[in-house]
This record gives structure tokens, C-alpha cells and sequence, in this order.
């Protein structure tokens, strides 16, 4: 299973993203092939490169990952906006692709897969709002490749690792929300196995009605 995994780099206040760690550091599952990019935080970088990306690898399944520094949990996100506030210089409101749908969504089980990150001891909530940042901007661009070609999508935002939270709370006396880096790439990796798993199942499916 081809499958694009996504991170960015650092942004704003947060001179460290654990996503752009993790996206390097993962293990992939068996029988997933996996395409890795971080990006820049900057609406203005964004595109065209990263639909030439997903052209070029024609992935099953993309993964985008981003930070929310202010949850100590993984959020699985089910719905990305055609809006989008770029930070720099003024804060103006977008639409990333003008005229086209106001929201898209997964279509991957995301309940069922809250809830098996759950059962595994893993913190997970569903999320039904991505912000309107690069982290739903890039979902959004996702979602509508997803639309118009094959495949299927889904944005996971994560903490800061235990890890970078020590280092944070060591410097500037400050703590922030965290898990450690071995769980979140476990949840990485359980999503992708259930996303595979799903992949087949669908498969399989349509070979019976043949």
C-alpha cells in the first residue's frame, strides 16, 4: 500500500515540531510503502509542489500529521474546510480552492479508529475541526486529490513528545501537554494497519461481486 506520510517543520513560537521527528523516525508497517515529506509552513510553498507529490507517487492512503500544542492527546480529524488564515502578514482569510466545496471529509472509519487507538492505551479523540491554518489547508488539498483521483486521506494532529516537553519545560520553565514519541508513532502505525486493513477488506469485496 503506497502511502504518503507528511509532517512540517517549525512555525510560528514552535522552534521544534515533533511531526517533522516522527515522520523521519517512523517504522513502516509490512506491506506499506511509505513516501515521507516534510513541508514548510507557508501557504505561498504549499502548491504547486504538493499536488505534483501526490501525482507523481499516486498514493492509497496519505496521512498528513501536524502540532496542537495544546492537547496531550492524538486527534484524528474528520473534516477539513475550503478556508484558510495566513498568518503572515495580516491574518486574511482564504478559500484554498476557490469555488469548490465549503468541507470535505474522510472517508475512513474514524470512529472505529479512535477507539481501537483507545483500546491499544493510546489517548485518541475524533476532531471535527482542523483549524484554518496549513495543518486544514493541506487536509483540504488531501481530501479533494482523494475526490478526483483514488485513495483515501486523514490528518492526525499530535502533541509535543515527552521527549521535546522535557527539553521546553528544562529551558523555559514551562510545562506543555506531550506523550511520548514511541506512542505516537505506534498510533501512526496502527492507523496505517487499520487503513490497509480497510484497503483490503473493500478489495475483497469487490472481487466477490465479480
Amino acid at each position: 500500500m503506497k502511502t504518503i506520510l507528511t509532517g512540517f517543520g517549525p512555525f510560528l513560537t514552535h522552534e521544534v515540531n515533533p511531526t517533522e521527528i516522527i515522520v523521519g523516525d517512523l517504522v513502516a508497517p509490512a506491506e506499506v510503502e511509505l513516501f515521507r515529506r516534510i513541508l514548510p509552513v507557508d501557504f505561498q510553498k504549499i502548491e504547486p509542489n504538493y499536488t505534483d507529490f501526490l501525482d507523481a507517487i499516486q498514493p492509497d492512503l496519505i496521512i498528513n500529521t501536524g502540532l496542537n500544542a495544546s492537547k496531550g492527546a492524538v486527534q484524528l480529524e474528520y473534516v477539513a474546510l475550503n478556508i484558510g488564515m495566513d498568518q503572515q502578514p495580516n491574518k486574511q482569510f482564504f478559500e484554498p480552492i476557490p469555488g469548490n466545496e465549503a468541507a470535505l471529509t474522510s472517508q475512513l472509519p474514524v470512529d472505529d479508529m479512535v477507539s481501537h487507538l483507545c483500546q491499544q492505551g493510546i489517548p485518541t479523540i475524533r476532531s471535527n475541526h482542523a483549524g484554518t491554518y496549513l495543518c486544514n489547508y493541506l487536509y483540504y488539498l488531501s481530501l479533494q486529490w482523494c475526490k478526483v483521483n483514488t485513495g483515501n486521506a486523514l490528518f492526525i494532529h499530535v502533541p509535543y513528545t515527552s521527549e521535546i516537553a522535557s527539553q521546553i519545560a528544562l529551558i523555559n520553565k514551562h510545562i506543555v501537554p506531550s506523550l511520548p514519541q514511541a506512542m505516537i508513532e505506534q498510533a501512526l502505525m496502527e492507523t496505517m494497519i487499520k487503513c490497509r486493513d480497510v484497503a483490503c477488506n473493500v478489495s475483497k469485496k469487490k472481487e466477490d461481486n465479480v
